[in-house]
């Protein structure tokens, strides 16, 4: 007859074979809840180390948008410590929810997206983020989109020593000017980016300057700067860029781009051919 520890295991090694999909990664958290408290940590580490290859998007907690934050901190589900996806957007938390959420021993230690889009976070809610290494230290994807960061949110951003695996950044909406883009465009962080969103700020022909010049964009692949006040001056500074020429992606609807020229710019751009306009003020790679 086969123990309890045993047939949950069995469940699980019987779950690892199925394709990774939302349904069973609900069907894993089930076993986890059905576990009995010895046996639930030898599931957890065994669903970290052996669902790790599973996308993150599908190894995911969403907090609905009702739900007590504070009661999830207080009673976590069980499973939430085998999560690679965490989402907290339209959640009504600010600075003081985060440091909250940085301190909890049920933090997920490989957490690689966080969506926390729509929030009050602030400039010091990034700040208490950038400083939880176990909540930042394996983040690939970090969505802040509209959440008053400002530029003084980017300057702690990309002062963080804890991000060094990150390579997908949201900052749309998020208030940010020209000073911002300089302090993205000089940061050693940048580099490791292949997706960057900027669309809906103020970075205006000064900032769009400043990315065209920066070095440190050279790995970007997916680029978004729609609605940032950006005339044909700046479109003419990112068609010099030298450091662009891997864009496949390049997003400039809502700014004030005479049709004519934004054509004649990225055609006679020498590091952005072949970008082709698919949607108006959206050029892609073929």
């Amino acid at each position: 007859m086969t123990d309890d520890k045993e047939t949950g295991l069995e469940r699980l090694r019987h779950l690892i074979y199925s394709a990774p999909s939302g349904q069973t990664w609900r069907q894993v958290c089930g076993v986890l809840e059905d576990m009995g408290a010895d046996e639930l940590e030898v599931g957890l580490e065994y669903v970290n180390a052996h669902f790790q290859a599973w996308p993150p998007f599908v190894r995911a907690y969403h907090h609905e948008q009702q739900a007590s934050f504070e009661r999830l901190l207080a009673a976590p589900p069980v499973w939430l410590p085998a999560v690679a996806s965490l989402s907290f957007s339209h959640s009504r938390i600010g600075a003081e929810e985060l440091q909250a959420l940085s301190r909890s021993p049920a933090l997920p230690d490989r957490l690689a997206h966080l969506y926390l889009a729509s929030n009050s976070i602030g400039p010091r809610g990034v700040e208490a983020l950038v400083r939880a290494d176990r909540m930042c230290g394996s983040l690939t994807l970090l969505q802040l989109w509209d959440n008053g960061v400002g530029d003084e949110g980017v300057r702690l951003l990309v002062e963080s020593p804890h991000l060094g695996r990150l390579n997908d950044l949201d900052l749309r909406s998020n208030g940010i000017g020209p000073e911002g883009a300089r302090l993205l465009a000089d940061a050693p962080l940048m580099a490791q980016l292949t997706h960057l969103n900027l669309a809906g700020n103020a970075l205006g022909d000064e900032g769009v300057a400043a990315l065209a010049l920066s070095p440190h964009l050279g790995n970007l692949t997916h680029l978004n700067l729609r609605q940032n006040k950006i005339s044909d001056e700046g479109l003419a500074s990112l068609a010099r860029s030298p450091h662009l020429g891997r864009l496949a992606h390049l997003n400039l609807r809502d700014n004030a781009l005479s049709d004519e020229a934004q054509r004649q710019a990225l055609r006679s751009a020498p590091y952005l051919q072949g970008l082709v306009q698919q949607v108006k003020h959206i050029w892609t790679r073929p």
